[in-house]
């Protein structure tokens, strides 16, 4: 049996065999982490179009998008976020699908 409580602040539950947290304090801990891109940076990635290591994935995802309104093919960009055409061509179609309004009438 576990002994360890949850390591999240106010949290008094049993935490998860080998792990720090405990069900329900475990999404919340992944949500977290994520921070919103670093525009310098990514418009420096932009202008100078040269491979740089270190981004995070949210980085890598708005210089994307920026670079592919500059008409950048998949090939190129995901040379210059270290990733690969297939990821490029994935994030081309989610941001597609979330920006598509759909059309008719639905009253």
């Amino acid at each position: 049996m576990n002994s360890r409580l949850c390591r999240t602040p106010g949290c008094r539950r049993p935490a998860l065999n080998d792990r720090a947290t405990c069900p329900s304090c475990r999404p919340r801990t992944f949500k977290s982490k994520a921070r919103p891109p670093d525009t310098r940076v990514a418009n420096s990635v932009v202008h100078n179009r040269r491979p740089v290591t270190g981004l995070n994935r949210a980085d890598c995802r708005f210089i994307s998008r920026k670079l592919t309104a500059l008409g950048l093919p998949a090939s190129e960009i995901a040379r210059i976020v270290g990733r690969t055409p297939r990821t490029v061509y994935r994030w081309r179609a989610a941001e597609r699908a979330s920006t598509t309004v759909p059309t008719g009438s639905y009253l």
